[in-house]
């Protein structure tokens, strides 16, 4: 029997649309590679990648990512509808973050880093494009609990005005996702919320409140607590944008180790001299990826040298080196205040 023919008369735009179903019904193993081709009277278009095999703009893909690959994003586009007119804060994103790697997005205030941090952690969805999270694929439709059991348990942020509940102390703070994820006895919570603060040199704050804190100091209770229920990826928005060049260091030297331990670093970040630290740099303009560059290890290994020289000093907020002219300096403990004595007893 002859093939049906299209309206045009044209046997081929059938006979490609037949193809390109097949090949979609195949195992990523038996996919063959096919070139890029427009099927007008199906108003789709079939784009092959090296590496991705076959995608559909339709939304559909052959071929989900490696299992190596922790985040995935392919053409992702995100536009804010302001009144009646949309402001599009990322336009075609695509690049790829590896379990274990520490890879910096690099570009100036209002490019879109922030907005791709949010995307990746599941706090927004893309107006367009493919994301792939642990192999999971997030879709407009995904579930808000399927989401939010996945910051709970694989995903933590890191913020750069560090959003620490005020009325709650340092260890009461780190205390408060192992809470809400439930799997810890109440005993055990507090053991380890201790643990997690004298990983990062607080374990003589634990019982002071975010304003009786520094900003180093904030920000390391701040990662303390993003490390509460073991998460797989860290997502960093500019983790050192508030602090010195002394309490950088010393949060650069917390998130090396924890690299080294084998957890994934995204880190948002406008200071050029952090990008040694990365294995891979993203650059990002005007809401487009317009460059990937991978760290070499000579170049990297020469930036973190400093660091393993010696155990960086952590401040604990307690300067016992006084000097003969500061004869009326006091140090003093949240119990020293009796409006705080209930808390703290």
């Amino acid at each position: 029997m002859e093939a049906p023919k299209n309206s045009s008369g044209d046997e081929s735009e059938n006979s490609y649309a037949d193809i390109s179903r097949s090949i979609e019904c195949k195992s990523p193993a038996q996919v063959v590679p096919f070139p890029p081709m427009s099927i007008a009277s199906h108003g789709s278009t079939i784009i092959r990648s090296p590496s991705q095999g076959l995608f559909n703009e339709s939304g559909r893909s052959s071929i989900e990512p490696p299992s190596e690959v922790a985040i995935k994003l392919e053409n992702v586009h995100k536009t804010y509808l302001i009144g009646t007119e949309g402001v599009a804060a990322l336009r075609g994103v695509s690049f790829i973050v590896k379990k274990g790697e520490f890879v910096c997005i690099l570009g100036t205030s209002g490019g879109g880093k922030t907005t791709l941090l949010n995307i990746m952690g599941t706090i927004d969805k893309p107006t367009k494009g493919h994301v792939w999270i642990f192999g999971s694929r997030i879709k407009a439709n995904t579930r808000d609990s399927f989401l939010a059991d996945l910051r709970t348990k694989r995903l933590a942020f890191v913020f750069q005005t560090f959003n620490l509940i005020a009325s709650m102390t340092a260890i009461e703070n780190v205390e408060l996702p192992m809470l809400l994820y439930g799997k810890l006895s109440p005993s055990e919570i507090k053991t380890r919320a201790r643990e997690l603060l004298a990983k990062v040199g607080l374990e003589e704050r634990t019982d002071h409140f975010p304003n009786q804190l520094s900003g180093g100091e904030q920000q390391r209770v701040t990662i303390a607590r993003a490390l509460a229920n073991d998460p797989e990826i860290l997502l960093l928005d500019e983790p050192t944008g508030d602090l010195d060049t002394k309490n950088t260091d010393i949060v650069m030297k917390i998130l090396l180790d924890l690299n080294r331990e084998g957890k994934t670093l995204i880190m948002v970040t406008h200071d050029v001299s952090l990008k040694s630290y990365a294995h891979k740099v993203v650059r990002v303009m005007d809401g487009k990826l317009i460059r990937q560059e991978e760290i070499t290890e000579e170049e990297r290994s020469s930036m973190i040298e400093r660091h393993s020289e010696g155990k960086a000093a952590l401040r604990t907020g307690t300067n016992v080196q006084l000097t003969s002219d500061m004869p009326r300096t006091t140090y003093r403990k949240p119990a020293d205040y009796p409006a705080l004595q209930p808390r703290v007893s």
